[in-house]
């Protein structure tokens, strides 16, 4: 198809197969180069089933169920050493050892997903606490500052570090009110006396 620039319908008509024959032969393209050393090293050890199935999961168009070149070359060499006897003499053991592995790696990434969800929030609320920390030294620093020795100051300059004291008052109060009272609070199961 590449070398010729052929279409599957020429294809077709050259070989005198249908389109859907030559589609699911491409499929054993999808198999890693890695597996089909296996293969050729020892045929006997793989069904012509085997393989289909093989090819099929190993296909892009399985999407979510499809299966990663590593995992394709464990599931190979378990048919190779025959470690799982009904596997290697059922194509639909093999199927079900495939669906297997893709769950397990499944499972393993939604465990995952949510340990980093929990880190990242427990991480984002350690950066709140120790920012709301750091204000709040500086409000007591600010509190500690000594005014005694100013007797008196232009309006202008008290307008303005007073504009400035209502601005972060104010700044600190729309922070409250918008972004923390906007989380929702867990809820405790209550317990059974």
């Amino acid at each position: 198809i590449d070398k010729m620039g052929l279409t599957l319908e020429e294809l077709s008509g050259i070989h005198n197969q249908s389109i859907e024959q030559i589609q699911d032969d491409l499929r054993y393209l999808n198999i890693a180069e890695p597996v089909m050393d296996l293969v050729k090293a020892a045929p006997e050890k793989f069904t012509a089933e085997h393989l289909r199935i093989l090819a099929e999961y190993a296909s892009p168009d399985k999407k979510g169920w499809r299966i990663s070149a590593d995992e394709q070359e464990r599931l190979a060499k378990r048919l190779l050493t025959q470690e799982d006897k009904r596997m290697s003499d059922s194509p639909r053991q093999f199927e079900v050892a495939i669906k297997e592995t893709i769950k397990e790696r499944r499972t393993k990434a939604e465990v995952e997903k949510k340990r980093h969800k929990t880190r990242t929030r427990t991480d984002a609320l350690r950066e709140l606490l120790r920012q709301i920390e750091v204000v709040d030294k500086s409000i007591k620093t600010l509190q500690k500052v000594d005014l005694s020795v100013i007797v008196e100051i232009d309006l202008v300059d008290k307008k303005e570090v007073m504009s400035h004291l209502y601005t972060m008052a104010e700044g600190l109060t729309t922070f409250a009110e918008q972004k923390i009272n906007g989380i929702k609070v867990k809820r405790h199961e209550q317990r059974a006396s």
